[in-house]
């Protein structure tokens, strides 16, 4: 028989992921099959009953089960009314007045992501759906645009078969709703209907948009979204009827935008609510935009009674005070992650299978192991290393990475920030053509300002970062807002020459502070000294460098940068700097402090193997901001991909 020797890298992985596997399924079933058993042999207790309302680990706060549900409900109206992300305000479209009635356009304004009941959702009998969040707020919603949705969406209760026990439920149903769960890189199906053939889906006349009534429209724009369900950024999107469209799923699809324009023909100004757990491309409806709308908000995936919240903010009930999670850009295939988006298979990877011709795995006398991988409910073994994955952005994600470009493109003009290299149209890159809203980001109806006034650091290993934000509410109403802290550490010699990579902003915390009309207030920010600290390949562990680090308060990562940028004694180009901002000075490197964690372990690098140059050295070219022209290239395109012998 012959066989054929398996090098470095294969035999590393074959074992490595073999091992992890027969771990993984054996463990956890031994451990709960043979719990009793375990116990008896070390003496252990895998589980303890103690009685008492005392000794309780978690403490009733309600007197009654409606007591806790209504409470809940009110945490559930909460999250809307402080995470909706005011994005554009413009012609002063929000807040919607008393008196304007409101059209509600898009499958997903009736049938708004999540609408299924169990693991998704609630499925409460009560559930606040956006067209009675209107009506409970007090507004007209226009009949007309109502009816003709309602007649495409149908909801109604149907049977539900649980795919495991065959039983017979019922739940609230849709003939037409947004696409729950697209899966894994697929091509996701947008399923909206084009205004033009609105009147023939719900079997009206023609005619049917004149007899519209509503002085404002809003449009609903939802995407499916969750565990086990990745979008493709290049795929092609299926419009409603099935059919490829020359957009991606993370695009407004055409359909979409002539809703938009239907609404912006039929009403006098249009706000358009972007129902995702993803982040579209909105260039389209942004300032400029073909299809431009007045107004934009994010309101996220919504709860049973979150959109009761949603409709406080869209009519001013509660100020807008919702702040962005994460960078809204032109181009999605522009961000350094999505270049080598999912993973690459190798060229060869059939070589590593056990087999008789490649050899059987000692462990596994003449057993075949292939490469596939196994789901969680199959049996056997699988090597699971015909795949790969390269993150050659580094810590170049999201904001880091577009914030820290721009920065440089102003304060280190010799990092070549400026290239064409991952630029959206091929031309130099410039931070207004590659972000629309940045991670932060969110409109306040009430005029305010945020100062930081005061800064302390404790550098010892549990110290912390405490910082005083001063709000000033400078309209004349009382308001919710959100204090939010960034730092800036210093890049240096050092990290350049040992490739220590530091964006030119971070995040470090936020508070949100309730501040009457003309009046100020403070709020304090605490965050763990710990995270100034980067890690440092050379010195094996985490440093706090020497240097100046600066704090400030801002709306925002973009807004941020350009204070420190300020005061640095450099001119924003995008914005203004005009917030202040607070240093605290670093004398020395400090590789001690933070090299242990808080149980006095050793914080030591644990996967240098998980980086594929540790087996195939020199392959990748990782991201440094010191040459932004190292702006990744694609390793899971197959004329680039990997062999493993």
């Amino acid at each position: 028989m012959k066989k054929r020797l398996l090098n470095a890298l294969s035999l590393g992985l074959a074992a490595t992921f073999a091992s992890v596997m027969v771990i993984s399924i054996g463990g956890s079933a031994i451990a709960n099959d043979y719990r009793t058993n375990i116990d008896n042999m070390f003496g252990t207790k895998s589980y303890e009953i103690v009685e008492g309302d005392d000794s309780a680990k978690f403490q009733k706060k309600y007197s009654t089960v409606d007591e806790m549900i209504e409470a809940a409900r009110k945490v559930a109206v909460k999250e809307g009314q402080e995470g909706t992300v005011v994005m554009k305000n413009d012609n002063s479209v929000l807040p919607i007045s008393s008196s304007t009635k409101v059209a509600l356009f898009g499958v997903g304004a009736y049938a708004t992501f999540p609408y299924l009941s169990g693991d998704l959702k609630a499925g409460n009998a009560d559930a606040v759906d956006l067209k009675a969040a209107f009506v409970n707020a007090g507004y007209t919603v226009d009949p007309t645009v109502a009816g003709v949705y309602e007649k495409i969406t149908n909801k109604h209760i149907g049977e539900v078969v649980n795919p495991w026990t065959g039983q017979i439920s019922y739940a609230t149903q849709y003939d037409m709703a947004p696409v729950a769960a697209p899966g894994d890189m697929t091509n996701y199906q947008i399923n909206e209907v084009p205004a033009a053939d609105l009147a023939t889906k719900a079997g009206v006349a023609s005619t049917w948009s004149s007899g519209i009534d509503a002085g404002v429209g809003i449009v609903v724009i939802s995407r499916g979204a969750g565990e086990g369900n990745t979008y493709s950024p290049t795929l092609p999107a299926l419009d409603y009827e099935g059919k490829a469209t020359t957009r991606n799923a993370l695009q407004l699809s055409e359909a979409e935008l002539s809703v938009i324009d239907l609404a912006k023909s039929s009403c006098g100004k249009v706000v358009v609510l972007i129902n995702s757990g993803n982040n579209l491309e909105l260039g389209d409806i942004s300032k400029g935009g073909a299809h431009e709308a007045d107004g934009i908000a994010y309101i996220g995936c919504i709860n049973d009674y979150q959109l009761t919240g949603v409709v406080d903010v869209l009519v001013g009930n509660v100020n807008a005070n919702g702040h962005l999670a994460d960078t809204f850009v032109a181009n999605n295939l522009a961000i350094p992650a999505s270049v080598n988006m999912g993973s690459g298979m190798f060229s060869d990877k059939d070589i590593i299978a056990a087999n008789a011709t490649n050899g059987f795995d000692a462990r596994f006398p003449n057993t075949e192991i292939g490469t596939q991988v196994n789901s969680s409910f199959a049996s056997g073994v699988s090597y699971s290393a015909d795949s790969y994955i390269v993150e050659a952005e580094g810590i170049y994600v999201g904001y880091k990475y577009f914030e820290t470009r721009y920065f440089d493109s102003i304060a280190n003009t010799g990092f070549k920030a400026d290239s064409t290299a991952g630029s959206t149209d091929g031309q130099g890159w410039s931070y207004s053509k590659e972000v629309l809203y940045p991670f932060g980001f969110g409109i306040s109806y009430l005029d305010y300002e945020q100062e930081i006034t005061r800064i302390e650091v404790d550098k010892s290993l549990e110290g912390n970062i405490t910082a005083d934000i001063e709000i000033k509410n400078k309209g004349d109403k009382t308001g919710l807002f959100t204090a939010q802290l960034y730092a800036q550490q210093p890049y240096t010699d050092y990290d350049k020459t040992n490739l220590v990579e530091k964006s030119a902003v971070m995040f470090l915390n936020s508070a949100k502070v309730s501040v009457d009309g003309g009046a100020s207030k403070t709020v304090t920010i605490t965050v763990p000294t710990k995270y100034l600290a980067s890690w440092d390949n050379k010195a094996g562990t985490y440093n706090l460098e020497e240097g100046d680090y600066y704090f400030t308060a801002a709306n925002g990562s973009h807004a941020a940068v350009n204070n420190f940028l300020g005061a640095l004694g450099k001119e924003a180009t995008v914005g203004t700097s005009d917030n202040g901002t607070m240093k605290w000075s670093s004398a020395s490197n400090d590789v001690t402090t933070f090299s242990k964690g808080y149980n006095n372990y050793s914080i030591v690098a644990q996967a240098d193997n998980a980086d594929i140059n540790y087996w195939l050295p020199g392959k990748v070219t990782y991201m440094t901001r010191q040459n932004w022209e190292t702006f990744p290239v694609d390793y899971t395109d197959s004329s680039r991909a990997f062999k493993l012998g």
